[in-house]
């Protein structure tokens, strides 16, 4: 994929010198030049840190998207916030919905080690003594193993959260929601909605894919707008 020209284009609309990028991305000066002449690929993590830098999404540093030709009609916004997420608060009780398609591959995992588990153990009491204790053992090492690996996966998914997903932006329109991070950028329309929560310091709106958005304004237009547009109200529990 091209990314020289696109790199090297932003890099001087910021202002900034090959050397400064480097020092800030911790990489030499000659890689910023090898990937301007694309000579070599950054990396996803250099990818990101880019972005970061020029702050665009990864999809306009790589050219996939202009923005600029899907800026949001003036006259069409209804609500429009801007905020840093509050990690601490948002992830608290949500911190396990982490939904991809590595999280199903995971639990599946975890569910056949405690299946495994859960054989052995019937097995081991049709057993011999020495024979039952070596199930058993085996049976509760796996149990084990499943939930070590589980909440690590869960630690290291909630980290990549809490490092790459930091300002926001939502636009409200009639007929869609914007939704804008330096990493992302996409129109969700209404009909995706299926409901909403309100909590303490926000609101969570749930999307039919599974998908949660965190919105800190709890006014009442705000309130009674969303509850417009979405399938229904659920009680917080």
């Amino acid at each position: 994929m091209d990314y020289g020209n696109r790199i090297y284009e932003l890099r001087k609309k910021k202002g900034l010198s090959q050397e400064s990028i480097a020092h800030t991305l911790g990489v030499s000066r000659q890689s910023i030049s090898l990937w301007e002449t694309n000579q070599a690929s950054p990396s996803m993590d250099n990818l990101i840190s880019l972005a970061k830098v020029f702050e665009v999404s990864i999809d306009e540093l790589v050219g996939l998207s202009d923005f600029s030709k899907n800026k949001v009609n003036p006259d069409d916004i209804k609500f429009e916030i801007s905020y840093e997420e509050n990690k601490k608060i948002i992830y608290r009780r949500d911190c396990t919905h982490l939904n991809s398609i590595y999280d199903h591959v995971m639990f599946d995992i975890v569910m056949g080690l405690f299946a495994i588990a859960i054989y052995l153990f019937f097995s081991a009491s049709n057993m011999i003594y020495e024979v039952a204790q070596s199930f058993l053992l085996i049976g509760f090492l796996c149990i084990i193993f499943g939930l070590l690996i589980y909440l690590f996966y869960v630690y290291l998914k909630i980290n990549y959260k809490y490092q790459y997903k930091q300002n926001i932006k939502l636009v409200f329109t009639d007929n869609y929601l914007n939704y804008q991070t330096q990493y992302e950028h996409k129109e969700i329309s209404y009909e995706l909605i299926k409901y909403y929560i309100e909590k303490k310091n926000y609101i969570v709106i749930y999307l039919y894919k599974g998908d949660r958005i965190y919105v800190p304004d709890t006014n009442e237009d705000f309130k009674s707008f969303i509850e417009s547009k979405a399938e229904s109200k659920r009680r917080y529990l």
